[in-house]
């Protein structure tokens, strides 16, 4: 009432409060009161509105529950995500601690396979003896490569801009294929543009050949009569730029409409099923199109079931610029001087990989060699002696190569590898 008196008095211009109070059947009541001075009869008055509001208080009540409870769900969301967030990266970690340890254990002892294989050749005269040796380290450098994809991540893959030869990438995959072919009673066609084999372009080859030998090794494996070709032609030359087109045909099963999306997919074949007759894990032509993309190059695929499929690879080269031969010989005789009294340090705890290692180096007359079992030893001796070059294992016992490597100022000033 104090309030309609100030109206009415005029000390203030308008009414607006809210207030709850009790009803007679004892349940609470919300209302908002609006009063406006007026002149009644020539006196003073007040006109006011009484408003019942409890259904919207009610209202307001539950939406002001529900934002609590909203932000509530959104904080227990948010700690559920940073969690999930924390598990990936943990395994992530995991991961790249998995594959770091299977990588040095998977290409340790593909290494010494390689290298073994190597100085056995060298010692070998027998032509028959070398020429499968030859093949052995061929197939090993080619399973290196395929370890290499698998456990490298997708995104650290880059691609080497070397001279290469299509004639000699492909003559080497007829020496890896041709006891398969021959095994299977294939023929194995080769139709290469002479001039297009000769000509040094620049590109990747080992990733080239790897693309190459994944198609024709499917091609082989779903061929049992008739033949697999390999065709290389010019799609496209100017000056620099040399675009080839390659093609691999087989005569083999072929492959249905439905599944030439499916095989491109890790792991996934045409025939999936525990009863298929052909076997194998699949990875291949995945790696074969992620390779191909990365040459920013084109792969298509035409089959027909029954019939055989045709794989055609397009890929852009630069040209090799041409380079001022050095008469024979002259290359190779001025290394062989250089080395004379030079000191080397190698770093190497496994004992193959150790003895392959210094057979190849003391095939250079004069070099001087000395061998660490583990970082924290060459560590040692790199601070007592200067070494021209050291040769250094990533992964090694007690001191690893990249914590000898940082430790040693002396170290860090040469040229390492790995």
């Amino acid at each position: 009432m104090d309030n309609v008196r100030r109206r009415e008095s005029g000390e203030i211009e308008a009414l607006h409060y809210g207030f709850s109070g009790l009803r007679t059947d004892g349940g609470t009541v919300a209302v908002e009161v609006f009063g406006a001075a007026v002149d009644y009869e020539g006196q003073p008055a007040v006109i006011g509105i009484i408003i019942d509001i409890s259904k919207r208080k009610q209202a307001e009540a539950e939406l002001q529950a529900y934002r609590a409870q909203l932000e509530e769900l959104v904080a227990s969301r948010t700690a559920d995500l940073e969690l999930a967030k924390e598990a990936a990266e943990t395994a992530n970690r995991a991961k790249s601690t998995f594959l770091a340890n299977m990588s040095h254990e998977l290409r340790t002892p593909m290494n010494a396979i390689i290298g073994l294989t190597h100085i056995l050749s060298r010692r070998s005269s027998d032509p028959e003896q070398r020429d499968k040796l030859g093949k052995i380290d061929k197939a090993a450098g080619h399973l290196l490569c395929l370890l290499n994809d698998i456990l490298d991540d997708a995104e650290r893959l880059t691609l080497e801009q070397t001279p290469l030869r299509l004639g000699s990438i492909i003559a080497n995959i007829d020496s890896l294929v041709s006891d398969k072919v021959a095994a299977k009673g294939l023929q194995f066609e080769l139709d290469i543009d002479p001039r297009l084999a000769a000509t040094e372009l620049l590109g990747d080859p080992l990733r080239l050949q790897q693309i190459l030998l994944n198609v024709i090794d499917n091609a082989v494996k779903f061929t049992d009569r008739g033949r697999v070709s390999i065709g290389a032609t010019t799609a496209a030359e100017t000056a620099r730029p040399l675009a080839a087109r390659l093609a691999i045909r087989d005569t083999g099963i072929g492959i249905p409409p439905e599944a030439q999306e499916r095989i491109f997919s890790p792991f996934e074949q045409a025939d999936g099923s525990t009863t298929r007759r052909h076997g194998g894990t699949g990875p291949g032509l995945t790696i074969v199109r992620r390779l191909v993309r990365l040459m920013n190059g084109r792969l298509e695929l035409n089959s027909t079931p029954g019939e055989g499929s045709t794989f055609i690879l397009t890929i852009a080269f630069d040209k090799a610029a041409p380079e001022t031969a050095k008469p024979p010989g002259e290359a190779d005789a001025t290394r062989l001087d250089n080395f004379s009294g030079k000191r080397v340090l190698l770093a190497e705890d496994d004992p193959i990989n150790q003895e392959v290692a210094l057979e190849l180096l003391q095939c250079l007359p004069g070099l001087l060699i000395d061998v660490a079992d583990d970082g924290a030893i060459a560590l040692k001796r790199a601070s007592e002696k200067r070494y021209d070059l050291i040769i250094m294992d990533m992964q090694m016992p007690n001191m690893d190569g990249l914590l000898a490597t940082a430790a040693c100022p002396a170290m860090r000033r040469r040229r390492f590898w790995r």
